[in-house]
């Protein structure tokens, strides 16, 4: 969607996008939950989510990111996620191409390990670091 709408310069004025919060990426490749891209994709897609432009980003066919004006970004994952190595590589992908964007790793979790302890300790961490992002007065991020 970031990119659709830096592609198109989408205007919303007065608002604007001042940044994305993403948290426990799901890009296609992982049987569990390309369960769920097969019900998000176009109907009678063939590809494979790890293929489709809207499930991964690098896919073949994917417009390119480099001249896109992206706002500032914040990745949150869990270090126990299937998708680790691939949230990792998309982020200094980003970073290669001069983006603002943040990483953020909770070590010791699962996937989504805020909707299952969502009063625990490392929920409360993901708390704090969304807030300080969204507060920060120029956008921001800590590279």
């Amino acid at each position: 969607m970031a990119v659709r709408a830096g592609l198109c310069s989408l205007s919303l004025y007065p608002v604007r996008v001042a940044g994305c919060a993403m948290l426990c990426l799901m890009f296609g490749g992982v049987p569990e939950y390309d369960k769920l891209w097969r019900m998000a994709l176009p109907l009678r897609s063939t590809a494979k989510s790890q293929d489709h432009p809207l499930a991964n980003p690098f896919a073949p066919g994917s417009p390119a990111l480099d001249d896109v004006a992206l706002p500032p970004m914040l990745v949150l994952f869990a270090g126990r996620d299937k998708q680790h190595s691939a949230t990792v590589d998309y982020v200094a992908r980003l970073k290669a191409m001069g983006k603002p964007v943040e990483l953020m790793e909770f070590e010791e979790q699962g996937h989504r390990f805020f909707y299952y302890e969502p009063y625990g300790d490392a929920s409360n961490g993901v708390v704090r670091v969304v807030k300080r992002f969204v507060l920060a007065d120029d956008g921001a991020v800590s590279n």
